[in-house]
Formats: structure tokens, sequence, C-alpha cells
């Protein structure tokens, strides 16, 4: 039985506590579980992908950031957005089950066991399945060990893939187009808080003219900025620069970061890669998949040996 909200508040009080004061969520709580579970699920998928390099949802944000400040902070966004998405379908799912009568207990039969394990099974293989690919991913990654290679601009083929690695990009910089700005991520009480300055410019082929689809940019970092400053006001025909050495790997760009070329006119083709100085920068986004999907699927499976359902086969 529901009360009345004290002070003359509208709304009631519901058997978990909580006060239900709005048309708005009633009409979400008239929701069918399996719809509210499926925006749960959607909700985590669209949190995860925001960690990818192209940002997801969190890219938009992210473009603000960067034009409104000249800083970003990625990796505060994609955790506050992570949460916008992820809290509200949590919270309508327990006030589902909160509201919902109490039902009959119903006998458990064998088959309802072993459907109800061969699910959570499946549930914790899936789980499995994502942190082993994503930590394989990361692995494969390129890092400062592995041999640089150079990639000459203006011979390599336009269809060409561009493998992962540690290389060198040889051409010619655009410092008309230089993209500077700020990575901040505000630290914890147990950690500090790291500010990170890119630099980034198309680099390109010698004969480039705007409006031909740039596939290469370079984060020149700190220590090069005077070098592509320097450059600035060259030559009709600038001379062929060696970028300083850098990680390359498949869809790498920033989702802000083509935003922003984009919206001065410097068009980026869709395999567009980056290079970065930062040879973790492709590898956590992979790093904290695995982690996540390991934490999920390590209580699930401690939880299933304690109650007995897994057995040792004999």
């Amino acid at each position: 039985m529901r009360a009345r909200a004290p002070h003359g508040d509208e709304g009631t009080i519901t058997p978990d506590g909580l006060r239900d004061n709005g048309k708005a969520m009633s009409v979400f709580l008239r929701l069918p579980k399996v719809a509210l579970w499926l925006w749960l699920v959607l909700s985590i998928a669209l949190a995860i992908h925001a960690m990818g390099p192209g940002g997801g949802l969190a890219a938009p944000i992210l473009l603000w950031e960067l034009q409104k400040y000249g800083e970003v902070y990625r990796i505060d966004t994609i955790w506050l957005l992570g949460l916008v998405l992820i809290l509200p379908p949590i919270f309508l799912l327990r006030r589902f089950y909160a509201r919902r009568p109490p039902q009959k207990v119903r006998p458990s039969t064998p088959e309802y066991e072993r459907r109800q394990l061969q699910g959570i099974r499946a549930v914790v293989l899936l789980l499995v399945a994502i942190a082993t690919g994503a930590t394989v991913r990361a692995l494969s990654l390129p890092g400062p060990a592995d041999p640089i290679v150079t990639i000459a601009l203006d011979t390599w083929p336009v269809n060409r893939p561009v493998p992962d690695g540690h290389a060198v990009l040889l051409g010619t910089p655009q410092p008309d187009y230089l993209l500077s700005y700020v990575e901040r991520a505000r630290g914890l009480k147990i950690t500090n808080s790291t500010s990170t300055t890119h630099n980034i410019v198309p680099m390109t082929e010698r004969d480039w003219m705007p409006g031909r689809p740039v596939r290469f940019l370079a984060d020149w970092g700190v220590m090069h900025l005077e070098k592509i400053v320097r450059s600035m006001g060259a030559p009709a025909r600038p001379p062929i620069t060696a970028s300083p050495p850098g990680f390359v790997t498949s869809g790498n760009v920033p989702g802000y970061v083509r935003a922003w070329f984009e919206a001065r006119g410097v068009v980026l083709a869709d395999d567009a890669i980056l290079l970065t100085p930062d040879a973790d920068a492709a590898r956590t986004g992979w790093i904290v998949l695995a982690a996540l999907s390991g934490c999920l699927a390590f209580p699930i499976l401690i939880a299933l040996v304690t109650a007995g359902l897994v057995r040792p086969q004999h």
C-alpha cells in the first residue's frame, strides 16, 4: 500500500522508499521489462563505443570543449557520459521491480535450472571472449621497441592500406591548418591530474591543394612545434619534411579532431590516420574494455561456483 508524501508534496512513496513525482516517470515505468533491459544494454554499448578512438556520442561534446576552451577533458567526459547513459535504465529497473506486485513462487524444475545455467554461461563466455579479443588487440598494437618504418607520402599509393606500426611520415606539413590544444584528465585522491599538449597538422603530398582529401595527420607534440611554426609563410612549394617518430593505427583519428579540420575546409579521407607520439593512445581503450569485461565476468563466475551451479566434469 502506498503512503502519501509528507508536508503536502505531490506524489507517492513506493514500496522501495522512493518518491514517484511525475507523469514522465509513470510513462517510463509502463515500459515492458524487456524494453528497460534493452535500454540498459544499448546504453552500455554506447558508453563502450565512446571509449573508442572516434569518441562515439562523446565526440560532439569534446568538439564543443575544444572550440570553447581550447582544451578537452576526454576521460572525464566519457565517464560522465557513461553515467548519464547507464544510470537512468538501472534506476527505472529498480523502480519497476519495486512496484511489481508479489509474484507466486513457482517450484523450480531441472529444465528451468538447465536453461538458466545455459543463459548465465553464455553471458560469461561472451564477456570472456570480449576481454580476450580486446587484450589480443591491445598487445598487437605497435610499441617503442618496434622498428621505425618511413612512409613517403609522395609515393604512397592512394588505395594502399597503412599498416599499424612505429613510423615516420615523410611529406609536406600544412601549418596553416595547425590544431593546437591541451587534453586534460582530472585526478582522483589516489591519482594525479595530467595534461598533454597536442599540435596536429595535416601531412600531405608536395603538390597537395585544398579540397583534396588528406589521409595523414601528425601530432608534433611540444618539442617539434617550433619547426612547424618556422615553416609558416613558406614558399608555394615548401620542402619535404620528416615528422617526428610516432605510432600509427587504423581508425585512430578522434571524432572531434576530424570535425575540427572539416569545419575549416580540410577534408579527411575515410581511412585517415593520426601519427601520435603516445604509444598507449590507441591501446588504452582496448585495455579498459578488457578490464571492464573481465570485471563483469569474474563475479558472475564466482557466484556460479559458490552456488554450486558449475560442477566439475568427470
